[in-house]
């Protein structure tokens, strides 16, 4: 690319407005419903916010420190739904300024302001769910991880290799499948003596001093982390749930035949959902490939089959999954260009090449198109889970919280009998049971039990879930939470259909409130 370099004053104005690229591509989502995770994660924080802790008192798979996100954004910023979102739009936006500097040792100027440009530009993929899910808030120290990391590789310095491992200690804790990204660090240090020094570089002073830096920092983070939790006497339920109900959550995902073939379609996958940013990324892949690239142009690459094998090791495929990978694609991006503009000698190519990128833009473009054009934020989130039912449910859930409010007082529970976590939230009531929602009786039965003890200890005035909730017609035919089910139905008195939701009321209650009448 030509050397173009512009000033301070405007490249400042430049980095300014590309970074304010993603808050204003966020926006239009800030007061989107819930999503069923984001839901839950804004439960747990108001279970911490009156005393509680995650696990002990409200169990799920996921590490603590996307609780903490949650939390820190309604201490700031009040208990409303766009407060985590408008923290991940301003984590995104510190992000595509992390992502200038990555590229600052790969390109130059122009291409760095490119590959920047590029990774805001990602925020507006809306099919790939932009909202305050996890991987929202794993962008930054992501980033910053690899940044520090390249730092310590092209400055030297033993303190920014100490800083990667910090930060990809956080990065795990907010979510487990970055540990591929960690480990290709090891790996990437080891090649690069394996090619002076072959095996002797494993000997090597400094290849040693390096990565036990790296692993220090990444223990002393998880060490802090879980000091809470220690210090509380909750470290086994902190270690079942993280742990150990991973271990069978992952294994509960799709099979290893389905996973490998996964990592051969989700390129096309990528180019079908992305178009450009996708097809570049490639062609910057094979560029640092035909000219054996070892240097950050290779890390880079590396990197992004690291977060690739995370998504699939995981055994799930949600959109959302995928922004990990897009700090890489736009990284690729300018290589891309650089590679198209130095092979596409011929006119006639030329025209054909570009128009073919016209057309993968087509469909990334329409997809969005059609999300952002709706004027009401709940018509955004139907159409960003187009065809998927519970879309609809998770707008109606604020409608029905009001209803649920109508007729129950602070003291009283309630109990989401299937995946619908976002009522705790509006409603600000709590459950009897850790369990907030029922999947993870599915992956060990001995929690619908646990469950059930406490349901019958702290019986919830109400009782509800979705039709996908409820029990199949053929009583035995795949599992489902019987016994609580039963017990339900014993001591409790069906209410109705009120929106989406399936309620029952204990038995002896009363439904005398003034408020909200939702459709029965």
């Amino acid at each position: 690319m030509p050397q173009v370099r512009l000033g301070f004053w405007r490249l400042a104005l430049a980095l300014t407005a590309i970074c304010a690229i993603p808050i204003a591509l966020y926006a239009p989502f800030f007061n989107e419903p819930f999503m069923r995770d984001e839901g839950f994660y804004a439960a747990v924080a108001q279970i911490i916010k009156h005393g509680g802790i995650p696990y002990r008192d409200a169990f799920d798979n996921k590490p603590p420190l996307i609780f903490t996100w949650y939390y820190i954004s309604f201490f700031f910023f009040g208990e409303h739904i766009w407060a985590p979102r408008l923290v991940a739009a301003l984590l995104s936006s510190a992000t595509t300024l992390l992502v200038y500097f990555q590229a600052r040792f790969m390109y130059s100027q122009r291409g760095a302001l490119v590959a920047m440009a590029a990774f805001a530009l990602t925020t507006g993929l809306a099919m790939f769910e932009t909202n305050a899910n996890v991987e929202y808030f794993m962008l930054l120290p992501t980033v910053a991880s690899l940044l520090c990391f390249t730092l310590g590789i092209k400055r030297g310095g033993i303190g920014w290799f100490f800083l990667a491992g910090i930060l990809s200690g956080i990065t795990v804790m907010t979510k487990e499948t970055v540990i591929f990204a960690f480990g290709l660090y090891f790996l990437y240090l080891f090649w690069q003596g394996f090619r002076e020094e072959r095996w002797a570089a494993l000997r090597n002073r400094t290849f040693i001093l390096r990565c036990v830096a790296m692993a220090a920092g990444f223990v002393l983070a998880l060490f802090v982390v879980f000091l809470p939790f220690l210090l509380t006497g909750t470290a086994k339920d902190f270690f079942d749930a993280v742990f150990v109900y991973t271990f069978l959550y992952v294994g509960a995902g799709q099979g290893w035949l389905f996973k490998v073939k996964t990592m051969f379609t989700s390129p096309f996958m990528l180019i079908y959902a992305t178009g450009p940013l996708a097809i570049f990324a490639a062609f910057g892949i094979w560029s640092f490939w035909k000219k054996k690239d070892t240097s950050t142009g290779a890390l880079i690459a590396a990197w992004f089959v690291a977060g690739d094998l995370g998504i699939i090791a995981a055994g799930r495929f949600f959109a959302h999954y995928y922004v990990l990978l897009f700090p890489a694609m736009a990284l690729l991006v300018p290589a891309g260009l650089i590679y198209a503009r130095d092979n596409w000698k011929s006119r006639r190519l030329k025209v054909f090449a570009w128009s073919m990128i016209g057309v993968s833009l087509l469909t990334p473009l329409g997809i969005s198109s059609a999300i952002y054009f709706h004027a009401d934020a709940g018509d955004r989130h139907e159409q960003k889970y187009f065809q998927i039912q519970r879309a609809q449910w998770e707008t109606e859930s604020q409608d029905f919280s009001q209803w649920i409010l109508a007729r129950t007082q602070p003291s009283d529970k309630i109990y989401n009998l299937g995946f619908q976590n976002e009522v705790y939230f509006y409603t600000k009531l709590q459950s009897p049971t850790r369990f907030l929602f029922d999947y993870p009786f599915q992956l060990d039965h001995s929690f619908e039990a646990k469950a059930l003890a406490d349901l019958k200890a702290d019986p919830p005035k109400f009782v509800f879930g979705s039709e996908l909730d409820l029990p199949p017609q053929i009583r035995g035919e795949g599992y489902y939470p019987y016994t609580i089910y039963d017990w339900m139905t014993e001591n409790y008195d069906y209410v109705g259909k009120i929106y989406y939701a399936y309620v029952w009321r204990v038995k002896g209650s009363t439904m005398a409130h003034a408020g909200v009448q939702g459709p029965v």
